[in-house]
């Protein structure tokens, strides 16, 4: 199974996302490889030194060689690529081989505005595999419910953005993101209430029911 994270604007928890997805990936046994095409390079830093999880960096023009050549030897394969529109005809070709795009957003104007190009571009070419998920939501009722007004309006008539029906609330926890550690498994883990956590396992397993990937 691979699972490309994208988003033309940077800092709405595309790298986070990805290593959520990574985590929960191996915490269900299976073998993962998490690939970092951002210059950050974030993802890599984070899981350098985890034996559990393998990583890799490379530049975004590697990005559909990576694709093509990974997947035999592990399980899921989790690429999180670089912000922006210098790229977008390589992503649009990448999300056409692989089994899952996810595009965080945020609820700001500005955030919805710059994923309305590459969500436009992905209809437009007729790419299927792909959903829209809304991140850093404030953990209160007022404002999710003004969130689920705005998914409802991208997802109407004019727009019609897949919205994936996951949402992940602001949490401290991704302002840091820990792992647990132990010789069986590696999760990222809220110290109080864990709701981060079953908050991206039910993205998790969206993107499989979507997939169509049963126990994956």
């Amino acid at each position: 199974m691979k699972i490309l994270v994208m988003s033309p604007k940077g800092g709405v928890g595309k790298t986070k996302i990805s290593l959520g997805l990574a985590s929960v990936a191996h915490k269900r046994g299976k073998s993962v490889l998490a690939i970092d095409f951002d210059d950050q390079n974030s993802l890599d830093t984070t899981l350098r030194g985890i034996d559990d999880i393998d990583n890799a960096a490379g530049h975004p023009r590697e990005l559909m060689d990576a694709i093509e050549q990974t997947g035999d030897d592990h399980d899921v394969v989790i690429f999180d690529v670089r912000p922006g529109s210098e790229y977008t005809k390589e992503y649009l070709q990448a999300a056409k081989h692989v089994d899952f795009t996810v595009v965080p957003i945020q609820h700001d104007g500005e955030a919805i505005l710059s994923a309305e190009y590459m969500v436009d571009q992905f209809l437009d070419e007729g790419v299927q595999n792909f959903g829209v998920v809304m991140n850093s939501v404030l953990p209160n009722e007022k404002h999710l419910s003004k969130v689920r007004e705005k998914m409802a309006d991208l997802s109407g008539p004019e727009l019609q953005w897949p919205m994936l029906d996951s949402i992940l609330q602001f949490r401290t926890v991704w302002g840091h993101i820990t792992f647990a550690r132990d010789r069986s498994k590696t999760l990222i883990h809220h110290h109080k209430d864990g709701k981060a956590k079953a908050e991206i396992e039910a993205l998790y397993d969206e993107i499989v029911s979507k997939i169509g990937g049963g126990s994956r």
